[in-house]
């Protein structure tokens, strides 16, 4: 496992150490080794390389990502929707694998600021929050602005990609059809802006509030 943690291991090397982890045996290890591993794994996750972080999701999806759910979970934001997918894939056949706090990760993908709020602070009227006129800490300016030195309205009113919400919409319905399976579920479009289905988001907050916690699962 400290193989995944070497600077100069090419990404070709790692990939193969990752797929050799997706295709071991974990019931051979003991508690610490297997946590060792998922550790290693979910380090892998925020690589450079999306064939990387490919690799190391498939694996946490086959062997459970353990005491790594949150990292694993917000592995849904990331850009290769191949990493997506298995954070979408594990957690739809194991949905009591999270817990109330971590569902709501989950629907903080789908919340985002209002227009209302965006015309409040653009003080000068040029349609872009600068730096000066953002009122939140630097690391959610970065977020939003997307690279850029100020955040638009559309950055502001959807601060994910409409294909990311899919996916965590996906997970979402997964999850709602096992975990309460005699409810109908509010529907949410990800091809919308955010800020236009808040009372949406706030719909699926309550249900996260009415689904029965569950003991946290083994982390071995």
């Amino acid at each position: 496992a400290s193989f995944l943690y070497l600077p100069k291991a090419t990404d070709a090397q790692l990939i193969e150490a990752l797929r050799f982890f997706a295709s071991a045996d974990f019931s051979i290890l003991d508690s610490d080794q297997t946590a060792t591993v998922r550790e290693a794994l979910a380090h892998s996750l925020t690589h450079p390389s999306g064939k990387v972080r490919v690799q190391a999701a498939r694996a946490l999806q086959v062997h459970g990502p353990g005491a790594q759910r949150t990292p694993f979970l917000t592995a849904i934001g990331d850009t290769e929707r191949r990493v997506r997918w298995a954070v979408v894939r594990r957690f739809s056949d194991n949905p009591t694998e999270l817990d109330k706090a971590q569902r709501s990760i989950l629907l903080s993908y789908l919340e985002a600021g209002t227009r209302a709020e965006f015309a409040a602070a653009d003080t000068d009227g040029d349609k872009a929050l600068s730096r000066r006129e953002f009122k939140g800490v630097k690391d959610e300016f970065d977020q939003l602005a997307k690279g850029d030195d100020q955040i638009s309205l559309e950055e502001w009113i959807s601060p994910y990609p409409s294909e990311i919400r899919s996916d965590v919409v996906a997970l979402l319905l997964r999850m709602h059809g096992k975990l309460t399976p005699n409810e109908i579920p509010e529907g949410y479009n990800p091809w919308l802006p955010s800020s236009d289905q808040l009372d949406i988001v706030e719909d699926w907050k309550r249900w996260n509030d009415r689904v029965s916690e569950k003991p946290a699962p083994e982390e071995n």
